[in-house]
């Protein structure tokens, strides 16, 4: 499963790939939009769209929110740790 989660992470586009990185750390949309100055509309799109990649878009928001916080951002993080970025 982890190796599966590598490789839809590596599909992302940077756009993704950093807001998903952003939802890692806990900031909500209005808190990446302070952050990096996206307008939300263009945040949910780098969202939606990595949703699809990871195949969690079907997910209820409680259900990808700690799909995302137990599965994915672990290996976002050993990514960025271990082999810099390299979307």
């Amino acid at each position: 499963m982890t190796s599966d989660i590598r490789k839809s992470i590596h599909s992302l586009t940077t756009l993704e790939f950093f807001t998903l990185r952003y939802k890692c750390q806990g900031l909500t949309r209005n808190e990446i939009n302070e952050e990096t100055e996206w307008s939300t509309s263009s945040i949910q799109n780098y969202l939606s769209g990595a949703y699809k990649k990871l195949k969690i878009d079907g997910l209820s928001i409680s259900e990808r929110k700690k799909f995302i916080e137990e599965s994915i951002c672990p290996v976002l993080n050993d990514i960025l740790d271990n082999e810099g970025f390299r979307v």
